[in-house]
């Protein structure tokens, strides 16, 4: 499991689609805008404002919330007890991301941009595909005809799957 949203997912039927929020992350992110005021912008363009942040956050207490109301508290007990807290981490991630800031690392990708790159690389190869067989398709089949044969390939594919 990925989340303890996945976890409990897994575990009913009857859990809603809500989501919960860490308040911290909006404090930071809004500390790391204002410390960034004060900078060049080509000072600005080799600091990576999310190693900033991850930096940040892993230092400083989380702040969750599962509801609007309960965000806004969050935020405001975050500004009422942590302010100075979150402007000094924020200070020092700044101050160490500055000191290295090409980082070779390998970011992570939520599991929806990996989805999307994967079907952008599967069309592309399909694209590259018909390009190179777009004069054969075009005497033999038509545009119509093709897209409902790979309609029927994939639903076959798809039956083999499901009976293996």
């Amino acid at each position: 499991m990925d989340s303890i949203l996945d976890y409990l997912a897994s575990q009913s039927d009857k859990v809603i689609s809500q989501t919960h929020k860490n308040a911290m992350e909006l404090l930071v992110v809004e500390e790391i805008k204002k410390q960034l005021e004060s900078l060049s912008s080509e000072e600005k363009d080799f600091i990576n404002q999310i190693e900033v942040a991850t930096y940040a956050l892993n230092r400083l207490p989380s702040l969750y919330a599962s509801s609007e109301e309960g965000i806004s508290w969050q935020k405001r007990k975050g500004q009422k007890e942590y302010q100075q807290q979150i402007t000094d981490t924020v200070r020092e991630a700044l101050e160490i991301i500055e000191k290295e800031p090409a980082r070779f690392s390998t970011p992570l990708v939520s599991p929806e941009q990996q989805e999307i790159q994967e079907a952008k690389e599967a069309l592309q190869e399909l694209l590259d595909w018909l390009w190179m067989y777009q004069s054969e398709i075009q005497n033999k089949v038509s545009w119509r005809e093709f897209i409902d044969l790979v309609k029927q390939i994939v639903s076959q594919s798809l039956e083999k799957q499901i009976f293996r």
